[in-house]
């Protein structure tokens, strides 16, 4: 499969918040457009249980944002977002498998590889990540959830001042993030059921943003 695509949005508070929670809330908002993204792959099945599907695109996006600290605020106040110009590559790939409506697998990976036309790193914004989450029917009442997380190091923007006072621009490298999460549902009815979820179930400290 392949294909030829463009878009245009306007960006509202919210879909920047679901991005990053600690944005300004008079975070400066602009329109992103995307004259055009290249996209082709592959899908299929290795037997009735296992699928795959693989992609590779490329995407030119003007006004694509990235998220640096408030460094002028005292203490800081949160994050606001630059946009600039992007060339963005993508390559995904993912794994399913499905056992009728009692099992089923997916893992899913994505690399991502930008180049930028004003800014000097592609602040917050991970290359690689990888999902795999896995659900177990038990019975017609209780169903079981797990999902595990893995998002790259990436690059925060600092600011470094010299003796005489004059900062200038630098980065710091923000360690790989690793989160599991564990839910469980009970289905007392088809309407009424309990439910039970747990973030970092394995208490892994890190920070995703800085």
């Amino acid at each position: 499969f392949g294909g030829v695509a463009g878009d245009f949005e306007r960006f509202t508070f919210r879909e920047l918040y679901t991005q990053n929670p600690f944005i300004q809330s008079n975070v400066s908002l602009t329109n992103q457009n995307t004259p055009y993204r290249l996209h082709a792959g592959i899908k299929g099945a290795f037997s009735d249980l296992i699928s795959y599907r693989s992609e590779i695109s490329y995407a030119r996006i003007n006004g694509m944002p990235f998220f640096v600290n408030d460094t002028l605020g005292a203490p800081r106040t949160g994050f606001e977002a630059v946009y600039d110009q992007a060339n963005l590559t993508t390559i995904s790939a993912g794994l399913n498998f499905h056992y009728g409506e009692k099992m089923e697998v997916d893992l899913q990976g994505r690399y991502r590889l930008v180049s930028l036309s004003n800014l000097n790193e592609a602040w917050h914004f991970p290359p690689l990540d990888i999902r795999l989450a896995a659900r177990y029917q038990l019975g017609e009442k209780m169903l079981f959830k797990a999902d595990l997380a893995f998002i790259s190091g990436q690059r925060a923007r600092v600011f470094n001042q010299d003796s005489t006072g004059a900062k200038t621009e630098g980065f710091i490298d923000l360690n790989p993030t690793f989160d599991v999460r564990l839910g469980a549902t009970y289905r007392l009815t088809e309407k009424l059921g309990f439910f039970l979820d747990m973030n970092n179930f394995a208490a892994f400290r890190y920070n995703r943003f800085y």
